[in-house]
């Protein structure tokens, strides 16, 4: 959808990447890491790149994240994110730690940012520029004890350092919520 709500097909949507998920588990310790890598994430629409700039035809066909008001300019992914996982069962897998790292890069705004200096910033004026987050990176902590089979309290502390950052994709400029503390119980009848 447009500035102007009108429905708009493009000609393509171009995403490529890399990916790595692995996990070791010897019953008394854990661990899980993950890695992505962007390689591109691009809209491509020759009709719009004409339209922005119809004299000089200096947009390129293709723009890193979108055109016009659409989502995907303002969900630019980042450009690599890792996240692991680690932590130790004990107590005959009754009391189960563990804590959680998550980082992200910057947004990659380059060829928007190389456009405005060439004058052509319209595109963005239009389009909506991701929102500058910066790379963050998150630690939180849980645990879980069981009682018996049928009663078990989990707890956690989500951003452990009390970060201040704008989560990746971010729809608004609020910050993502501090540091929180949960504590909650389980019970089956």
């Amino acid at each position: 959808m447009t500035e102007n709500k009108n429905l708009t097909q493009y000609d393509k949507k171009q995403t490529s990447g890399i990916e790595l998920q692995s996990r070791i588990d010897s019953g008394k310790w854990f661990a899980s890491f993950g890695a992505n890598y962007r390689l591109k994430q691009r809209t491509c629409d020759k009709s719009t790149a004409f339209n922005y700039d119809v004299y000089n035809n200096r947009i390129p066909k293709c723009i890193d994240g979108g055109f016009g008001a659409t989502r995907f300019y303002q969900t630019m992914q980042p450009k690599y994110s890792l996240n692991l996982d680690v932590g130790t069962r004990r107590f005959n897998n009754r009391l189960e730690l563990g804590m959680r790292g998550i980082y992200h890069s910057t947004v990659d705004t380059d060829q928007q940012d190389e456009l405005a200096r060439q004058g052509l910033a319209r595109i963005m004026q239009a389009s909506g520029r991701p929102y500058h987050w910066r790379s963050a990176l998150v630690l939180d902590a849980y645990g879980r004890y069981n009682f018996g089979k049928n009663l078990s309290m989990n707890f956690s502390v989500s951003n452990l350092t009390n970060r201040y950052y704008l989560d990746p994709m971010s729809n608004v400029p609020i910050p993502a919520p501090g540091r929180a503390v949960t504590v909650g119980f389980t019970g089956k009848f």
